[in-house]
């Protein structure tokens, strides 16, 4: 039987839409993006910041309460590995916990990973901080405490698109501006979108200060 990750790898314009003409490529950012704003709706964060990365990835940061990483045991594995490799996985939490909004609806942050060559996780809940990477979206290793998290809460995702997926990949810092300022009047919150990949770094603020 094939997993979740397999058959969104197998389909993936059933689930970011069009691969050829950017969509879908743009389409991933966007989902982790909402995810952010979700927990911002929900009064937990207020700022989230957006950065494409010299090596072609994409990390983004939102200071929330960060996925939960409690292990499940009617599955075996934490929480956090859940909600990045099966389909529909926000649905299992309840609404104190996080769930998955906008960008791709119920999917959710899932379709991201499968459609990544890597991704790496990193969590900041309950003062502690929890790292785990995917390859074509399947775990490494399991979620791993790494340390404190001091002052530091959310979630980090940081992605790089699968190549044989989206070949020749490259994000559109306009596109991806776009969505971002149509976001604070409704999210009253923060947002920065750093664009690393040229000889010097592009910052874009907006929202409340």
């Amino acid at each position: 039987m094939q997993s979740d990750m397999e058959l969104i790898r197998k389909r993936p314009g059933m689930y970011v839409g069009p691969i050829e003409d950017g969509t879908g490529l743009h389409r991933m950012v966007f989902e982790v993006v909402d995810n952010g704003v979700a927990e911002m709706l929900r009064g937990h964060a207020d700022l989230v910041v957006t950065s494409l990365e010299s090596d072609g990835s994409v990390s983004v940061w939102d200071n929330g309460r960060g996925i939960p990483v409690d292990i499940l045991p009617q599955e075996g594995i934490s929480a956090a590995e859940l909600i990045m490799t099966r389909l529909h996985a926000g649905g299992r939490f309840d609404r104190d916990v996080y769930q998955i909004f906008g960008g791709l609806p119920v999917v959710g942050v899932s379709v991201v990973n499968a459609l990544s060559e890597t991704l790496k996780l990193r969590i900041w809940r309950n003062g502690v901080e929890w790292f785990m990477r995917f390859r074509d979206g399947e775990p490494i290793a399991p979620l791993n405490s790494i340390g404190p998290a001091r002052d530091r809460t959310g979630t980090e995702i940081r992605f790089l698109p699968s190549r044989d997926i989206f070949p020749g990949a490259d994000f559109n810092t306009d596109l991806i501006e776009d969505h971002v300022r149509q976001l604070p009047p409704f999210s009253h919150g923060r947002f920065s979108l750093i664009d690393k990949r040229g000889t010097k770094p592009r910052q874009i603020d907006v929202g409340e200060t």
